[in-house]
């Protein structure tokens, strides 16, 4: 049997993915192989630490039992290194924030976003490995936005293993949160520059690419009752009432932060896109005749998945993802 595995966008919630997707790994026949990983936004940060930390030997396939390591490797990372919003990024004070609203000229910047991403970039340097993408036997793509064109893309991350920068360009093209991070500015030909930032501002699931793959592996000889797709997607099934802290937001007299109103706006806005994305890739992969799993977060766990987390709300998704991927297998026929 052969696996894809797609991961989708969700801010923090990538800890509750990760939890589901081991509770599957633990579940799946550890000597069958993995042909594909697709990521958006802390999907595409999970693929890129999962494919740098998956041991790859030339000639020969990635296994289920490889790609366990590497997932119980990342569940540590949730849960030793991201123990709080300021693991990832450095809110900006209020002089830096009025220094970037004003228009771009002078001595002033221009937008750079509510908050500084470097946390996260450091700690992403530290745990992801680009020369070990490179030996990947599979493809590892990754979906991001183009402010300028509109346009979405998705990339192997194996075109440019070789090249830190490149693979680290791609990777926060896609994770960076517009407004609140400021987004990615990449040169290209003719002095034009590209603005890139989240892919979920158009795919929070990469089901175009994902069913292009599938038939590819099909085309190449593969039965189609011999693929499987695995899709885990961080956001509620449900979208919940907007409470801050432990206030409902339902009276003129509670005027919620900026930072609240930008997150709940994302929250409305991903809960359509992944609907879109989830019956496209039900309906495609019907018809190649393959089967499709999708693992989606049944609630919310977090008042503002941006600025108000803490470790514990970590913990409790990877052990609430793990629990759900376990429940749905009970009871289940083997996995054959």
């Amino acid at each position: 049997m052969k696996h894809i595995f797609v991961f989708s966008g969700g801010s923090i919630r990538g800890a509750w993915q990760t939890g589901a997707l081991l509770a599957t790994l633990e579940r799946l026949p550890q000597a069958d192989t993995v042909v594909g990983m697709f990521g958006v936004s802390v999907g595409a940060l999970n693929a890129a630490y999962l494919s740098s930390n998956t041991t790859y030997v030339s000639g020969v396939p990635t296994t289920i039992a490889d790609l366990r390591v590497a997932c119980t490797s990342l569940k540590v990372f949730w849960q030793t290194k991201v123990t709080g919003p300021r693991s990832l990024v450095n809110p900006r004070g209020a002089g830096e924030l009025a220094q970037s609203i004003v228009a771009q000229g002078g001595s002033f910047t221009g937008w750079k976003g509510m908050a500084d991403h470097a946390p996260l970039l450091q700690l992403y340097k530290t745990v992801v490995k680009h020369a070990n993408i490179a030996k990947s036997g599979f493809p590892v793509r990754v979906g991001y936005t183009d402010y300028v064109t509109g346009r979405y893309s998705n990339k192997d991350l194996r075109t440019d293993a070789t090249n830190d920068q490149g693979v680290e360009n791609l990777v926060f093209a896609s994770a960076v949160t517009p407004l609140i991070m400021d987004y990615i500015r990449l040169q290209k030909s003719g002095g034009d520059c590209a603005r890139l930032s989240d892919g979920g501002l158009r795919h929070v699931v990469p089901s175009t690419e994902v069913v292009d793959h599938a038939r590819t592996i099909i085309a190449s000889g593969t039965p189609a009752s011999d693929l499987r797709v695995h899709t885990y997607v961080c956001s509620p099934v449900t979208l919940p009432e907007w409470i801050i802290g432990t206030d409902r937001i339902g009276s003129h007299v509670k005027r919620p932060a900026l930072l609240d109103v930008i997150d709940r706006a994302f929250s409305m806005m991903t809960h359509s896109v992944v609907e879109a994305d989830l019956y496209m890739l039900d309906t495609e992969i019907a018809k190649l005749g393959s089967k499709l799993k999708v693992f989606q977060n049944p609630t919310e766990y977090l008042t503002n998945s941006i600025v108000s987390f803490t470790s514990n709300d970590v913990s409790r998704m990877l052990q609430s993802g793990y629990d759900h991927a376990k429940g749905a297998f009970q009871g289940a026929p083997p996995i054959v």
